[in-house]
């Protein structure tokens, strides 16, 4: 284990949470991860994590770190999320009736 960052905890990832034949499901580890991190995470699998055998989450330049000895398998940060302003009904209504009613008007020209 590197001297540097002592683990935050260490933790065996069963057998049943197999993904490929033989390491981890990485959809389990990331969410193992992300419950490192306060808020919005983003992880990174850089290798396959093993089963059955003890892991040790670190502290990171960024975040944290999913090691296997000096290996790093995954890393976590935190980053925000830019989620955009949800439009009400009532905008969208009248979004999709101008388009209607545009659409309408151009047929209407066409015809004549």
């Amino acid at each position: 284990m590197c001297d540097l960052h002592p683990p935050i905890k260490s933790v065996v990832i069963e057998k049943r949470f197999c993904g490929p034949p033989r390491p981890a499901n990485g959809g389990y580890v990331c969410g193992l991860l992300a419950a490192h991190i306060d808020g919005s995470a983003e992880i990174t699998l850089l290798a396959p994590p093993p089963l059955g055998q003890r892991l040790d989450i670190v502290a990171g330049k960024h975040g944290a770190e999913l090691r296997d000895e000096e290996a790093t398998l995954a890393t976590v940060r935190r980053v925000p999320i830019d989620v955009p302003e949800i439009p009400s009904v009532a905008r969208l209504k009248r979004r999709f009736a101008d388009r209607h009613m545009t659409k309408a008007a151009i047929r209407c020209r066409r015809a004549l």
